[in-house]
């Protein structure tokens, strides 16, 4: 993160160098339900799109329980969000971000009956950034820490909450 970069210009940078999430959702049951997503688009409000189907239990878990979470993680950096979810069969939309690759689940394209977007608002956001000079930075600061027998404290460029509304 640069001097200029709030923390939501950091989260968003995040979250756009993923290409997949975990989308967590609420089940009729109360039970938390988690799978991978191919993650369409961010946009630089922090929004996300995914594609789905119609038929898909998300979809109707969704529907009952609009709470959800997107989470991703690569092992050096990682990502929580807080949000809403909407389900959209607007076909201009499904137009603008439709790739040939979704033919192999709705045959008929853009006008395939059972495809959907879903749209992730955030409200809240947690980043954990552990890659380049943060690595080194995190661990100069740890030894620090260490040998003044003091918590660690990251910075926003390291850990950062972030209200996105």
């Amino acid at each position: 993160m640069s001097q200029q970069e709030s923390p939501k210009e950091k989260l968003v940078d995040l979250l756009k160098s993923f290409d997949e999430a975990m989308l967590v959702t609420r089940a009729s049951d109360g039970e938390l339900r988690s799978r991978p997503m191919r993650i369409v688009a961010t946009k630089p409000s922090g929004e996300m799109v995914f594609v789905t189907g119609l038929d898909q239990v998300k979809v109707d878990e969704i529907l009952a329980e609009p709470q959800v979470n997107v989470a991703c993680h690569d092992g050096k950096r990682s990502v929580s969000v807080s949000a809403k979810a909407t389900v959209s069969n607007d076909r201009e939309r499904i137009g603008l971000y439709h790739d040939k690759s979704w033919d192999l689940w709705f045959p008929e394209g853009v006008n395939d009956p059972n495809i959907a977007l879903i749209d992730v608002h955030p409200s809240t956001a947690e980043y954990w950034d552990g890659s380049g000079l943060n690595r080194l930075k995190f661990a100069a600061a740890a030894a620090g820490a260490l040998m003044r027998g003091e918590a660690m404290d990251p910075d926003s460029t390291e850990h950062g909450t972030v209200k996105m509304k």
